[in-house]
């Protein structure tokens, strides 16, 4: 089913972070996690990604470090910091006083 990716837009800081909540990730595995964990409904692009893990690594809600595996180039593994952990919480909190509201508004009668 197709949406509105603007939606998605509005909450792509909660999607990385929550991507990384389940531990440290190169870009590329990130965007997989993502895809898995949501059952296929978020796909982001490179282009979409790295420019928000950018942002959040300035706003010191993530870090990056550059592995240098035995075989194949380098890579950058990014993960939460304290700072981010904290901010994903209080989406999470957020998140689930909105959607209740939502759900609320839209049930039928």
């Amino acid at each position: 089913m197709k949406f509105d990716r603007e939606l998605m837009k509005g909450h792509l800081k909660t999607i990385i972070l929550a991507a990384l909540d389940d531990g440290p990730g190169h870009g590329y595995a990130l965007i997989q996690r993502i895809r898995e964990r949501s059952q296929d409904i978020f796909s982001l692009t490179r282009g979409t990604l790295y420019p928000a893990l950018h942002k959040l690594e300035a706003q010191g809600l993530v870090v990056s470090i550059v592995e240098k595996p035995e075989k194949g180039p380098a890579r950058r593994v990014y993960s939460l910091t304290v700072k981010g952990r904290k901010i994903l919480i209080e989406h999470k909190r957020d998140w689930d006083y909105f959607s209740l509201g939502m759900n609320t508004l839209l049930k039928t009668r």
